[in-house]
């Protein structure tokens, strides 16, 4: 018998969870919870653009490389750190791809991300985005944005 060693990161292991815990507390209604029960970092519908970032894609082709774009809007009068979290989701559902950027947000501002992606299977993938308090001890800070990218062979 063979043994496969995996090593995870605990960042990446903490991320994996959050990120399998959150679709099924919403899908028995139960949202999850707010930092101090409001929306503060709102972002945008995660879409594709070409690997030069020049323009937006509707679609992209297996081997690929894309970046999955997102818009994160600070609504608070205050700077937040945050942890925006993108994940990328095949169509039974299962994270195929998740990364993170952190940082600290300004009072009322926005700032852009883009993270690289090169798909390897054709699939109606799920892109998803959030953003949390930081790595460590985790608060929802918004909702979670959702889009649906076709990638074909």
């Amino acid at each position: 018998m063979t043994r496969l060693r995996v090593n995870v990161s605990p960042i990446l292991l903490i991320l994996g969870i959050v990120a399998i815990m959150l679709p099924s507390l919403s899908s028995v209604g139960v949202e999850p919870a707010m930092a101090e029960s409001r929306a503060s970092i709102i972002p945008s519908m995660p879409f594709l653009k070409s690997a030069d970032q020049s323009v937006e894609v509707q679609k992209s082709v297996v081997g690929k490389q894309v970046v999955v774009w997102v818009v994160a809007n600070n609504r608070e009068p205050s700077d937040l750190k945050f942890a925006q979290i993108i994940e990328i989701r095949n169509s039974i559902g299962v994270t195929e791809y998740l990364a993170f950027q952190t940082g600290t947000l300004g009072a009322n501002n926005k700032t852009e991300m883009g993270i690289s992606w090169t798909p390897l299977y054709s699939d109606i993938y799920t892109l998803r985005t959030f953003a949390v308090s930081g790595l460590e001890n985790p608060e929802s800070l918004g909702p979670i944005a959702e889009n649906s990218i076709e990638i074909t062979a």
